[in-house]
């Protein structure tokens, strides 16, 4: 993604092997688990929500990114937040046009739509109540242990360690306007 975007100036493995190295330091996510997968279809809807902002026909995209957010929704019930996001950023992205809009959300639903389908089928409509998210106001953040304190500590304190020699080293010397008329 962020080579595709240029967001630097050579192609580098490095973001993604972040991404590992911070994923392996959350208990949930050093596994394979319904977490990280649905991380992963974050970035995924991130990427498509890059895209869409110079498409003209931006239908098909909007489908796509709602079916991410309601597979990512079935996968992990937490990520049910990602609807007002993903709303919120089609707000700023796009002008409003209300086809556009029940597109997303016909993507959003067309997952649950088909589970609810296998589920009339097979008999179990009862059952279908446990795949909608369930959303409280609680603060889903217990104490962390010491250790995900200290490791949230330590990259912070490299992350401005980096930013501060990052920054150190993109500053390039321009001359001076008033240094290039002398001479």
């Amino acid at each position: 993604m962020l080579s595709q975007f240029k967001m630097f100036q050579q192609i580098s493995y490095l973001p993604a092997f972040a991404y590992i190295l911070l994923t392996a330091l959350f208990p949930y996510w050093d596994a394979i688990s319904s977490g990280l997968i649905a991380n992963s279809l974050v970035i995924w809807i991130l990427v498509k929500l890059l895209r869409l902002y110079d498409q003209s026909q931006p239908k098909t995209l909007e489908f796509n990114i709602g079916l991410i957010v309601g597979i990512s929704i079935l996968l992990y019930e937490p990520i049910a937040i990602l609807i007002p996001v993903v709303l919120f950023a089609l707000t700023i992205i796009r002008p409003f046009k209300l086809p556009e809009w029940m597109v997303l959300l016909m993507g959003i639903l067309v997952p649950f739509y088909f589970m609810f389908a296998y589920v009339f089928l097979t008999n179990q409509t009862t059952a279908f109540t446990q795949f909608l998210p369930k959303l409280d106001w609680k603060n889903p953040l217990v104490r962390p242990a010491m250790n995900v304190i200290i490791a949230l500590v330590v990259i912070g304190v490299q992350l401005l360690i980096g930013l501060y020699y990052w920054q150190q080293h993109s500053r390039l010397d321009y001359p001076l306007p008033t240094q290039l008329h002398q001479g």
